[in-house]
């Protein structure tokens, strides 16, 4: 039974991969259903098992996606509240900036913005599981700062969205206009 369940899991597992690159090359409109199954070597029968639908698909993808970057920033949820401030956040900042522009994640959030006014549903998922966790884990960051001691001018919450704002404005746009690569 488990090896089934382990083969069930594999056969997903190359769905998930064969859509992600056929999205992120065609587009969610480009890609082609017939394709990803062939591709995947996967039977239709097989395939419309697990996905009833290319918008299922297409959402259990960023879904996938999104668990890749919550991996990725897992490390963000134990940070250490005795390290230096200036050594914690350049190490956050770093991260962000070099996952956030990576060609991948930037030709995700292409995907999704041009996908979310058909799709709302899909647009709050991918910012609940990407964007609104890192800044949770921020603020979080700076209360328990806050509860030691230190002052700031501004709550929190705040102070989080402004520093990934400054983070992320000048590398975001360089990529996103393919000044550099």
């Amino acid at each position: 039974m488990a090896k089934q369940r382990t083969k069930g899991l594999n056969k997903k597992q190359q769905i998930l991969d064969v859509a992600s690159e056929m999205f992120l090359e065609y587009s969610f409109a480009g890609a082609s259903i017939n394709e990803m199954y062939r591709r995947s070597g996967i039977s239709k029968e097989t395939f419309y098992r697990y996905f009833k639908s290319k918008e299922e698909l297409f959402l259990a993808l960023v879904d996938y996606e999104l668990e890749i970057y919550d991996d990725r920033f897992s490390i963000l949820d134990e940070v250490d509240d005795t390290a230096p401030m200036y050594d914690m956040l350049l190490g956050v900042a770093v991260g962000i900036v070099t996952f956030v522009t990576s060609e991948r994640t930037m030709a995700l959030r292409r995907l999704v913005t041009n996908e979310c006014s058909n799709h709302p549903q899909l647009g709050k998922l991918y910012w609940s599981n990407g964007p609104q966790r890192s800044y949770n884990v921020l603020k979080h960051y700076f209360e328990n700062l806050e509860k030691k001691g230190v002052k700031w001018r501004i709550e929190p919450g705040r102070l989080a969205e402004y520093f990934v704002a400054l983070l992320m404005y000048k590398p975001t746009l360089e990529q996103q206009f393919c000044i550099k690569k």
